[in-house]
């Protein structure tokens, strides 16, 4: 924000003051005066002159020049898989199937509420 207002004063041929806080802008009171009078009490800004500053100097919605790749991320799903799980396919896993798999829910087993 601060490279912009001081573009911006460049513009209008308002100087700045030098100062330690980086993130604050101090105008020169004598140069806005002098460009006040200069222009009877109106501040000349170069709007064109600064849209061509900010198309060149602008980098925020440029677009990149190198070839953007899009790569997969580990275990998401793709387009070209399907995640149907066909009518008659046993999705238990080898614990379930032998019955020695003591899982939480209702009825046996740990966890749960009360019992």
């Amino acid at each position: 924000m601060r490279k912009r207002v001081q573009a911006q004063l460049q513009f209008m041929h308002i100087e700045e003051q030098e100062n330690e806080n980086k993130g604050r802008v101090h105008i020169l009171p004598q140069s806005l005066i002098e460009q006040a009078e200069a222009n009877d009490g109106r501040l000349q800004f170069d709007a064109e002159s600064y849209q061509c500053f900010k198309a060149e100097h602008t980098t925020a919605h440029a677009r990149p020049n190198v070839e953007q790749i899009r790569r997969p991320r580990e275990g998401a799903a793709r387009k070209e898989e399907t995640f149907i799980v066909p009518p008659g396919t046993d999705t238990r896993s080898d614990a379930e199937r032998a019955g020695t798999w003591r899982g939480g829910g209702r009825g046996g087993g740990r966890g749960g509420r009360g019992g």
